[in-house]
């Protein structure tokens, strides 16, 4: 994997967005994935809860990556 150094600014704003983005994606899972499923466009589309329940555990995984291994 290649690395780079990145703006810390810019990494605070990244983390900061996919944050969000994790915690829309868990309140609309709490009502089905047929609901994320509707309110997402880009997202890949889930057959069933548990996939998206392992899609955001990946995503809450790469934020804490992102943070340093800090949570």
């Amino acid at each position: 994997m290649r690395s780079y150094k990145m703006d810390v600014k810019k990494l605070q704003h990244v983390i900061y967005y996919l944050e969000n983005y994790a915690s829309d994606l868990n309140f609309q899972l709490s009502h089905g994935s047929d609901f994320v499923n509707y309110c997402t466009d880009e997202t890949p589309e889930f057959d069933k809860d548990e996939q998206a329940e392992a899609y955001i555990t990946e995503l809450q995984r790469l934020i804490t990556d992102l943070k340093g291994g800090k949570t």
